[in-house]
């Protein structure tokens, strides 16, 4: 077993005196960055690792709650740019009610009524189809679509009025009878 240097140990106790007073401090300042708790957790210990691995960096006399919160703020920085760089950033909480949602009825109802929707739209023509599609789908305006067509936009608009109205009617409808999309006719 090596046997330990007494000054090291004299620095060791030193930065664990000197943590312990700071660490709350610390905490709450982190934790009024990063909203996320497992987060701000994850960089607490980081900056801990950090703090002792600079200790002999810290000019004694100096406050060490100062430069172990400047420490905690480029740990918070670093972590923010890392976060960035990543492809997805979907923190827990947004996750967690993404899931209760997917599960929920309320999806069910929402994809029951897409389903039912699809089925409608197979019920009005290709011409029809096209415009609901130029309109809902690839985003064109009335103006846009008219150009396209040849038509007036006013027409347009109220092509577009008009079907809205069938396709509500054939959800509703399909809905009201309580049948699934696929046995509404």
């Amino acid at each position: 077993m090596t046997k330990e240097n007494p000054m090291m140990r004299e620095n060791r106790n030193h930065f664990i005196q000197l943590y312990t007073r700071a660490q709350p401090s610390l905490e709450r300042f982190i934790c009024a960055q990063v909203p996320n708790l497992r987060e701000a957790e994850d960089i607490l210990q980081d900056v801990a690792l950090l703090l002792w691995e600079k200790f002999d960096t810290f000019k004694l006399g100096t406050s060490f709650n100062a430069w172990a919160m400047q420490m905690a703020r480029y740990e918070i920085m670093h972590s923010r740019r890392a976060l960035a760089r990543s492809r997805v950033i979907l923190d827990d909480e947004l996750a967690e009610r993404a899931a209760v949602y997917y599960a929920s009825e309320d999806f069910e109802t929402a994809a029951g009524k897409r389903r039912i929707l699809a089925h409608c739209l197979q019920r009005v023509s290709q011409d029809q189809q096209q415009v609901l599609g130029m309109a809902y789908s690839e985003g064109q305006t009335s103006e846009q679509i008219a150009r396209h067509l040849g038509r007036e936009a006013g027409q347009v608009r109220t092509q577009l009025c008009r079907l809205r109205a069938v396709l509500r009617k054939c959800v509703q409808s399909a809905l009201d009878s309580g049948l699934p999309a696929e046995e509404h006719a």
